[in-house]
């Protein structure tokens, strides 16, 4: 995994999709879904949309903007590439996370896609 930088809060950790002149987000079922790269969240779109890439905007997502997004109740559905960029820098900043490794979890079925669900949960 990637070593933390120490501007955390700026940090790239994936792209999500904006289906153009709608509110619509791009989700596996309640969760945003959050891709590593572009090219693999066009993939996610047709996948899991089912429609054209080019109905889409993509848009970057910031280390900030998703722990705000989750503070405020919303979860998150990572790839195993935005997951990697995401947790060495939520760890840096000292927060407890269940680990999820996702190299000890096969695929249900050959072109599944993995997406690992982040969630915000207070324990007091």
């Amino acid at each position: 995994m990637k070593k933390a930088k120490s501007n955390y809060k700026k940090q790239l950790v994936g792209y999500f999709a904006l289906r153009k002149g709608t509110a619509y987000l791009l989700c596996d079922g309640q969760d945003l879904v959050v891709a590593g790269s572009q090219k693999d969240l066009v993939n996610y779109i047709e996948k899991l949309a089912g429609q054209s890439a080019s109905d889409y905007q993509i848009k970057k997502t910031f280390y900030a903007e998703v722990i705000a997004g989750m503070q405020m109740g919303g979860s998150y559905a990572f790839d195993t590439k935005a997951y990697e960029l995401f947790l060495p820098l939520l760890q840096a900043q000292g927060k407890s996370i269940v680990e999820f490794k996702p190299e000890d979890d096969t695929p249900p079925f050959d072109g599944a896609i993995r997406l690992i669900r982040i969630a915000w949960v207070d324990i007091t």
